[in-house]
């Protein structure tokens, strides 16, 4: 009996993976190793929802909902939880460009259109109401975030991923849409995106972006692995607080997907599922950052004058 014909989304899985492999990274994105931790929504969660919780290991992030003027009513309304595949994109865009310009300010218009090109995400077409509400929906979230240090210590930061944003109208068809032309990220968000912000690469984005787990998987071994000393096994009860919903079967099933297509952008990722969880290894990361290229450097240096 012969195998059914690949689809598009798999044989573009399967090319991504194999450009990975043997090219460098032509572009790169960037999220805040938080992000990389806890992460949006999936999907939408309802106007009813007002709240959003989250949580990795010792690190949790609770975000708000937060309310925008709309200068075409003159009124405020709640924006709502950003969610999904395009709040994700937009967020990696407004990291990148940030580092990129070493500015808080970053301009939307023509660059972020043709990155939603290149993203195969018309921002012309039925993308464009999708896409300025989720820009909208970040640029107005309220975030908390706690660490805790041990049972009796932990620390909690009150902050926004968007300091400031400029709001116009524009017409779409028969309707008018509000959205921001210029974002400031505020500045604690920002200061922790320059000291924090992991490297990904562009393509693995490109590949993975119809699966809102696969990206989030990516992206937390991205930033996970490198820092493995030892192997370490993570229970799948926290995955799932991590990564899931539903019931645990569904989610292990769920999980074990994403991770796959996780890992055919990631080929060098060390991960091992187990009956009791997923058994994470020490490995290199998919895109250097600065500190550790310096790093490779050196021990390369090093190895010389031995």
């Amino acid at each position: 009996m012969s195998e059914k014909p690949l689809t598009r989304t798999q044989q573009r899985i399967l090319d991504g993976a194999y450009l990975i492999e043997v090219e460098n990274p032509k572009a790169l994105l960037f999220q805040h190793t938080v992000l990389c931790q806890v992460a949006l929504p999936y999907r939408n969660p309802g106007s009813s929802v007002q709240t959003w919780d989250r949580r990795s290991g010792a690190v949790s992030l609770s975000i708000r909902s937060g309310r925008i003027m709309d200068p075409r009513t003159d009124q405020w309304r709640d924006a709502g939880i950003p969610y999904g595949v395009k709040a994700r994109l937009i967020l990696l865009f407004m990291n990148a460009e940030a580092i990129r310009n070493k500015s808080p300010v970053v301009e939307l218009g023509k660059t972020f259109r043709r990155f939603l090109a290149r993203l195969e995400l018309d921002p012309n077409g039925r993308n464009t109401r999708g896409v300025k509400d989720q820009l909208l929906r970040l640029a107005a979230a309220q975030v908390s975030l706690a660490v805790a240090y041990s049972k009796n210590r932990s620390r909690q930061v009150q902050t926004q991923i968007v300091g400031g944003l400029d709001l116009w109208s524009e017409q779409d068809g028969d309707r008018s849409i509000t959205w921001p032309t210029t974002v400031q990220l505020s500045t604690d968000y920002f200061a922790g995106l320059l000291e924090h912000g992991v490297p990904l690469d562009q393509r693995a984005i490109f590949n993975l972006r119809h699966n809102c787990r696969a990206l989030d998987v990516y992206a937390w071994l991205s930033q996970r692995l490198c820092r493995v000393k030892q192997p370490v096994l993570i229970p799948w009860h926290d995955l799932q607080l991590q990564f899931g919903d539903g019931d645990p079967h569904s989610f292990r099933q769920a999980f074990r997907k994403a991770l796959q297509l996780a890992l055919s952008q990631y080929p060098k990722a060390q991960v091992t599922p187990e009956e009791r969880g997923l058994r994470v290894f020490e490995s290199p990361p998919p895109v250097m950052n600065q500190r550790q290229q310096l790093r490779l450097v050196q021990a390369l240096e090093q190895g010389k004058r031995a």
